[in-house]
């Protein structure tokens, strides 16, 4: 604060920072189409928390400046948060994915000095604080039902021999391969003599007695959200004295770009029950100042205090959520 500066051209104080931020989960699940349960679950989180300031504080003499004076801080974030969750196959699927990107800047510029009070006087004066912050968050959820043998796909003796010989050749020991496909028809065929026949019962037990026809259960959810705290403040602080024959600008600058997607879809041909649901949410807390406190004393050729958006800028917020589900089952 007690810095002295006799005799100066220019003067220039500048913070100025860019920062990239980004979160990527990804989850995946799969089972065949006769039997297991497949669930993803992805949660991705990005929290981003600036402070930048340039500032020239009160103490000392008059700050001695015969040419321009330039207070400023800029801050660019750019910020993305994607959370992908997606499974295949199974008697029930669920995949659930959330993504959420947080975001608090604090950007200020501040003069709380005296000006060229002696024989030189200062040209142009500016006090600037610019923040600029574009975040995307996206979460997309999924279930869908794995290919079936006619088209390509695995049956789950297939798969199973195939990772039982895996485990074998990696830890050298023979093992026994399962037949869950044999195993699910049992299972079947025994359900289906016990519901049309309880117990063996025959007479009213058996009349009295149903039989339905299963189907796969496919669930998927989204959930995206995005939250932006820029605080932004530009200032010529109370009591200042300045002598300029320049422009004396005091401006404070906030640029917010928020895209928050939610995409959820279930779907699979023969499914009894889909259901998808998304939700996007977009939160924005914008505070941007510029002033020139009370009992200050300013001479200039003329005088800008400006606060808002930058020049052909528009603060742009989208929040999309998307869901889907389907089966052909009649």
């Amino acid at each position: 604060p007690n810095v002295t500066v006799a005799g100066a051209r220019d003067l220039s104080v500048v913070a100025t920072g860019t920062h990239r931020v980004g979160a990527v989960a990804r989850a995946g699940a799969a089972a065949d189409t006769s039997s297991g349960t497949a669930i993803g679950g992805a949660v991705g989180l990005s929290v981003a928390l600036d402070n930048r300031e340039a500032a020239i504080r009160a103490g000392g003499p008059a700050l001695d400046v015969d040419g321009n004076l330039l207070v400023s801080a800029t801050t660019v974030l750019d910020q993305a948060t994607i959370a992908d969750a997606d499974t295949k196959g199974g008697e029930t699927g669920v995949g659930v994915a959330i993504a959420l990107g947080w975001a608090e800047d604090d950007t200020s510029a501040l003069l709380a000095r005296d000006i060229s009070l002696g024989a030189a006087r200062a040209g142009n004066v500016g006090v600037v604080a610019t923040s600029t912050i574009t975040t995307k968050t996206t979460a997309t959820g999924s279930s869908e039902g794995a290919e079936s043998e006619a088209n390509g796909g695995s049956t789950a003796d297939q798969n199973t021999q195939s990772q039982t010989g895996y485990a074998s050749g990696a830890s050298g020991t023979p093992l026994s391969t399962p037949q869950p496909g044999a195993q699910t028809d049992t299972a079947n065929s025994t359900a289906s003599t016990q519901t049309s026949n309880p117990g063996g019962q025959g007479g009213n037990a058996q009349s009295a007695s149903t039989q339905s026809s299963g189907g796969s259960l496919r669930v998927a959810a989204a959930i995206a959200g995005s939250v932006v705290r820029p605080v932004v403040t530009a200032t010529i602080a109370a009591g200042v004295t300045i002598r300029a024959d320049g422009a004396l600008n005091v401006m404070a600058l906030n640029d917010v770009s928020a895209d928050t997607q939610a995409i959820a879809i279930a779907f699979e041909d023969a499914a009894k029950t889909t259901v998808g649901a998304a939700a996007a949410i977009n939160v924005a807390e914008m505070t941007t100042s510029a002033t020139i406190g009370a009992d200050a004393d300013i001479e200039a050729g003329s005088a800008n205090v400006e606060a808002g958006s930058g020049p052909n800028t528009t603060n742009a917020f989208r929040a999309m959520a998307l869901s889907g589900s389907g089966s052909t089952q009649k």
